[in-house]
């Protein structure tokens, strides 16, 4: 079985987002949509440290 995965990297801190996902096989066989997911980006203000 192979897994894949997405960074959506151009998120606005608390804006809504909505997902479906739709699956591929080897054969090329597609699936139908997923239910949308629905999600809230946020920002808990917690930042890297800062290395000199």
């Amino acid at each position: 079985m192979k897994y894949s995965t997405y960074t959506d990297t151009s998120l606005y801190k608390g804006q809504w987002y909505e997902y479906t996902l739709q699956a591929f096989d080897d054969d090329k066989l597609v699936s139908g949509y997923s239910p949308a997911v629905l999600l809230k980006s946020f920002d808990n203000g917690v930042r890297p440290e800062i290395k000199k």
